[in-house]
């Protein structure tokens, strides 16, 4: 399984090392894309860089947890219009 993240620096203002940040995460497997962006990024520190870095992984965390939940409901209600609908045959 191969993931990839592809990382778009677009620079709003050179002077003050400004930039909005996108990342995008693929995975070869499921063929997943995600994309995540944070704007107006100061980047001129290495203290800010990885602010920046670790805001992209929080929100990236942040969808797997928002997916987990989804995958949850759609499993249990699979669940129950199964029974509801065997129950139905008898």
């Amino acid at each position: 399984m191969a993931i990839i993240w592809k990382v778009e620096i677009t620079p709003l203002n050179v002077d003050k090392k400004e930039a909005n940040v996108t990342a995008t995460r693929t995975d070869d497997v499921t063929g997943n894309v995600e994309t995540h962006r944070v704007y107006n990024a100061l980047l001129a520190t290495q203290a800010q860089k990885t602010t920046v870095v670790n805001t992209l992984w929080e929100l990236h965390l942040a969808e797997q947890q928002h997916q987990i939940k989804i995958e949850a409901y759609i499993s249990d209600l699979a669940v129950q219009a199964k029974a509801n609908l065997e129950a139905r045959e008898t």
